[in-house]
């Protein structure tokens, strides 16, 4: 059970409070950093299950990096609701998708690159360049790449074959962005 909701009120001035304990549809906090969204949403998180308005597994909490995320849920442990989800956008729509994906595509689910020079690496094989598959010329290929700096990569690939790679790279961007 969460902390008693005089607790969770603690230390909130009256903008805080009055965000917390709006705890029946949605509400704006538009604030800037270090001014405390992440107490103030983890407490109106916190302050809704303890009133019985939610239940907490019902419950999802997003924000845009994985520290962040592990942020909101040390604060919802802190204030005694430990089965809230708190996830960041990527992760909330992977776990998503690994669970309807058999549904909506039939089918297993996709492999994915978890890193850039996986997928420059397939990329080069699927062009078949002829590039030594040394991790400093991945590495070198995945920064040109980011940086958008298509010239020659210490004259390993030609200028023809750097642009298949490209090519490539972005047909398989497209068809990503169609099929999902």
């Amino acid at each position: 059970m969460a902390v008693d909701s005089k607790q969770i009120l603690t230390e909130l001035d009256a903008e805080q409070l009055a965000v917390v304990t709006a705890i029946r549809g949605p509400v704006c906090v538009i604030a800037g950093a270090g001014t405390g969204k992440t107490r103030v949403i983890t407490n109106r998180i916190a302050y809704a299950i303890n009133s019985g308005v939610t239940d907490p597994t019902k419950v999802l909490a997003l924000t845009f990096t994985a520290r962040a995320a592990g942020e909101m849920r040390a604060r919802l442990r802190a204030l005694g609701v430990p089965n809230v989800s708190a996830r960041t956008f990527h992760s909330a729509a992977i776990k998503q998708l690994l669970y309807f994906w058999p549904y909506a595509f039939g089918g297993q689910f996709p492999t994915l690159l978890t890193t850039k020079s996986g997928f420059v690496s397939q990329a080069i094989e699927r062009a078949e360049v002829a590039v030594p598959a040394q991790a400093a010329v991945l590495r070198e290929m995945q920064v040109r790449l980011n940086g958008q700096k298509f010239w020659r990569f210490h004259q390993r690939i030609t200028m023809k074959r750097q642009l298949k790679v490209i090519a490539w790279l972005s047909c398989l961007t497209i068809r990503v962005q169609v099929k999902i």
